[in-house]
């Protein structure tokens, strides 16, 4: 059917010429151009999600370090109460 133009047809009898015209001037001519100051909240919510993503990042290395100190801790215990 788009092949053989028929959907083109279609459009150029049924599709209303004029409508769409004015739509869209009317939105380009009201659409508010955007500068930095427009996307600081996006910029601060990315910075956020960057500082609480490295203080987990952080408390997890902490934690296993911890962990890991217990577990050496343990072996060495049951090796001196074993001798």
């Amino acid at each position: 059917m788009e092949e053989g133009g028929l959907l083109l047809s279609w459009k150029e009898k049924h599709w209303p010429q004029d409508v769409c015209d004015w739509l869209q001037k009317e939105r380009l001519a009201s659409v508010p151009t955007l500068n930095i100051i427009d996307s600081t909240a996006a910029f601060a919510v990315l910075g956020c999600g960057l500082f609480i993503s490295f203080a987990v990042l952080v408390a997890e290395f902490f934690a296993r370090a911890k962990l890991m100190a217990n577990i050496v801790h343990a072996i060495r215990y049951s090796f001196t109460t074993l001798a």
